[in-house]
């Protein structure tokens, strides 16, 4: 990891790292198959809705234990989802806002009524918790230990030291079979050149998000595989197009140029996405244009030859000449009416190389087209801080996506948006009636194909919109140690990621550790038996802000 966990409350927690110690210590009423991301049975292992889509019945599977050994019934998966339903700004909030009522109808029966059909059922990236350790508790309270959470899935958290390492333990009583490694640790790198140089010497066996140096430099080695993921995630520069509350109130010190649509559709003709993927992905990745990449089957959607906003920087001087924001006599623009210069704050995460080399070449870019750039590089966390509150002008940050794109789609809503007390989801402050009528009704639209259009267009208005430019697609790439570990699982085939709780459970070792081995922390043996551990270095450096179940990069 990159950046530590955020929380190990699974209310609260929100960050990628948070989310996998999640996936590999809790359940969900559903899972994904690694074939497609199709939804398949999880802990409910059949289900049946009513003919006018308001009703869910799920059958849930019998014999699962909590890890304290107590039985789970579907009385916790109606305890889990009636506490976020009580708490509307909490990470998953979004997931259950059509729901009416849940039942547990008896101990294997869980009935979903909803406000109207709701097609993302089968996608509610929730981790049940256990009803018997919560009941009572305050589920935004942080737990005060690892004892503290009992969880049911294939391994569970025994140690937490924050900045440094999390272990997690096999459940040999797991009810889909006890994973093929004893433990995994999930541990702490303060830059990513130190995690590759941990892989090479053993140390860990599986290291995430490479850069593209660092994965071309590892091609030779016989020890490690490699993987490159395609799809999964975009990079964006967001703009502050006057940021405001909910309730419409305005906030943050945004410049008021950048609220011009035509000032954003002339920053995005003066940036070459092409260079980008070039030079900074290596050819890693592929060049953005579309909120979702053409690669995410079927959402994707791109602009075509006559909407495509191309890289052209004398278009882009044309535009800004029109619309009356002239050079002065230092070449920098200014606005027409005031004379404030068009000079904009780049804010750009310091966990990725590829974000502040992004931004430099931005900046340069735009400084050939009369816009001033100061780039400040600061870490994920006080980006989310300062654009939360709507102090920022541009800022780089990315998305990994969900395989539902309800979620993704969401954070562009006038709805989420903050309330007072700073609580909310957007993105960067998009607020358009029309599409947040076209998103109600996707989110109730169950006839897949039918949605999948709809989707398409809510993405051409958002891009007509110019809130944010869709840099690249970046490819995930990842190393592990292939002469220690096989069995890992693509997700989803073919294209996916092997850096995942979908695939550690079903890692197996295939030779002796290698002879000194050691682990985090002092005194700390890896691998108690031959070939025991699976170290995770998961360069994630992702940060999510806000109540959201998407994961922001």
């Amino acid at each position: 990891m990159l950046q530590d966990v955020d929380s190990l409350d699974p209310f609260l927690g929100i960050s990628v790292p948070a989310v996998q110690l999640f996936r590999l210590t809790y359940d969900y009423l559903t899972d994904y198959s690694p074939v497609d991301n199709r939804p398949v049975p999880g802990l409910a292992r059949s289900w049946t809705t009513s003919a006018d889509g308001r009703t869910w019945t799920f059958r849930i599977r019998d014999g699962v234990r909590w890890s304290d050994g107590q039985p789970l019934t579907a009385e916790d998966l109606a305890f889990t989802y009636r506490t976020i339903m009580r708490h509307p700004t909490m990470p998953n909030a979004a997931a259950v806002r059509t729901f009416t009522s849940v039942t547990a109808t008896g101990p294997d029966v869980l009935v979903i009524r909803t406000a109207v059909p709701t097609p993302t059922m089968l996608a509610l990236d929730i981790p049940i918790v256990p009803a018997h350790v919560w009941q009572g508790k305050d589920p935004s309270a942080e737990p005060g230990d690892t004892a503290a959470l009992v969880g049911s899935g294939p391994f569970r958290l025994v140690e937490a030291h924050a900045s440094r390492y999390y272990r997690l333990e096999r459940n040999p009583a797991y009810w889909r079979g006890a994973p093929k490694t004893e433990q995994v640790v999930y541990q702490y790198f303060s830059d990513s050149d130190s995690a590759v140089q941990a892989l090479r010497k053993g140390e860990v066996d599986v290291a995430a998000n490479l850069t593209p140096a660092q994965f071309d430099a590892l091609a030779g080695d016989r020890r490690v595989g490699r993987n490159e993921a395609r799809g999964t995630r975009f990079t964006e520069l967001a703009f502050n197009p006057g940021a405001a509350r909910a309730d419409g109130t305005p906030v943050g010190d945004g410049h008021p140029a950048l609220r011009d649509v035509r000032v954003r559709a002339a920053i995005e003709h003066a940036i070459d996405r092409d260079a980008l993927v070039a030079r900074v992905l290596g050819g890693h990745g592929d060049a953005g244009g579309g909120y979702l990449p053409a690669t995410f089957a079927p959402w994707g959607w791109q602009p075509g030859p006559g909407v495509r906003r191309r890289f052209d920087p004398a278009l882009a001087n044309r535009l800004l000449d029109q619309a009356g924001y002239r050079r002065g006599p230092d070449g920098v623009r200014v606005m027409p009416g005031n004379g404030r210069k068009l000079a904009f704050r780049l804010f750009a995460p310091s966990e990725r190389a590829h974000y502040q080399q992004s931004a430099t070449r931005i900046a340069a870019w735009l400084a050939r087209v009369g816009i001033t750039v100061r780039v400040q590089t600061m870490s994920g966390n006080q980006i989310s801080a300062r654009t939360l509150a709507g102090r920022y002008d541009m800022f780089l940050g990315g998305w990994v996506l969900d395989p539902d794109p309800d979620f993704l789609l969401s954070v562009q809503t006038c709805g989420t948006r903050p309330d007072a007390a700073g609580n909310g989801t957007t993105d960067s402050f998009e607020c358009d009636p029309t599409y947040d009528r076209m998103y109600g009704r996707q989110a109730r639209d169950v006839d897949r194909v039918e949605r999948v259009g709809l989707v398409q267009r809510m993405q051409r208005r958002l891009y007509a919109d110019a809130d944010q430019v869709i840099l690249y697609y970046p490819a995930v790439l990842e190393a592990y140690r292939s002469d220690l570990f096989t069995g890992f699982v693509r997700r989803p085939t073919g294209t996916g990621s092997i850096a995942g709780p979908w695939s550690y459970p079903s890692v197996a070792p295939v030779a002796q550790p290698t002879p000194g081995r050691r682990g985090p922390g002092a005194g700390l043996a890896w691998g108690v038996a031959a070939g025991t551990l699976l170290c995770a270095a998961v360069a994630a450096a992702v940060w999510r802000r806000r109540a959201t179940r998407g994961l922001r990069e």
